[in-house]
C-alpha cells in the first residue's frame, strides 16, 4: 500500500510539468493572422533559400524529420500538392540533425518541392510548432493563414486545397 501511495507525488509532479509545458508552449506559438518569420535556409546543393524571396506567391512550408512516421509518408501528398497548385511554393523543411539522413530518405522517395536543410532548427524554432509534421500556409504577403499539425490521410490534403482555395479567392 505505501508503495502505491509514495508513487503519487510523482505522479502529480509529472502531470504538473506537463500542463506548465503545454501552457507555455501554448501561450507562445506562433497564430494565424501573424506575419510568418523569415528564415534563410541551405537547400540540398547547399544554396541559400529565403523565406522573403517568395513574397508575392502562397507558401505552404511544412517541418519534417525522416524519425517521424507521418512525416514520411505525408511527403508523397506534398508532391500531389505541388502538383494541384503549380502556382504555389511548398517547401519541405527537414530538421534532421546529419543531412545525410535527408539524402538517403529522398533518394528512395523523391520530392518534386523545394527541401530545406534545418539541422540546427533555428526555422522549426522560430515558426515554435509544437509536432511534427507541422504545416503553415502563408499568403502573398506571407500572413499566416492556415495552421495544421500532424497529418491524416483521408483528411489533410482536402483541407489543404480548401485553405489554399480560400487564400486564392482572397477569403481571410
Amino acid at each position: 500500500m505505501f508503495k502505491k501511495l509514495s508513487k503519487i507525488p510523482a505522479v502529480c509532479c509529472i502531470m504538473l510539468f506537463i500542463i506548465t509545458a503545454v501552457s507555455i508552449s501554448s501561450a507562445s506559438a506562433i497564430s494565424v493572422g501573424e506575419k510568418a518569420p523569415n528564415f534563410t535556409l541551405k537547400d540540398f546543393s547547399g544554396a541559400d533559400v529565403s523565406l522573403d524571396s517568395f513574397k508575392g506567391r502562397i507558401v505552404f512550408i511544412n517541418f519534417w524529420a525522416t524519425w517521424c512516421p507521418s512525416c514520411k509518408y505525408e511527403l508523397k501528398h506534398l508532391n500531389d500538392l505541388q502538383e494541384r497548385h503549380k502556382d504555389i511554393v511548398v517547401l519541405a523543411i527537414n530538421i534532421n540533425k546529419d543531412k545525410s539522413d535527408c539524402g538517403k530518405f529522398l533518394s528512395k522517395n523523391p520530392a518534386n518541392i523545394t527541401v530545406l536543410l534545418d539541422p540546427e532548427g533555428a526555422a522549426a524554432n522560430a515558426f515554435k510548432g509544437r509536432s511534427m509534421p507541422t504545416s503553415y500556409i502563408l499568403d502573398k504577403d506571407g500572413t499566416i493563414r492556415h495552421i495544421h499539425f500532424g497529418f491524416n490521410e483521408d483528411k489533410d490534403p482536402a483541407l489543404w486545397d480548401k485553405a489554399i482555395s480560400e487564400i486564392k479567392g482572397g477569403k481571410k
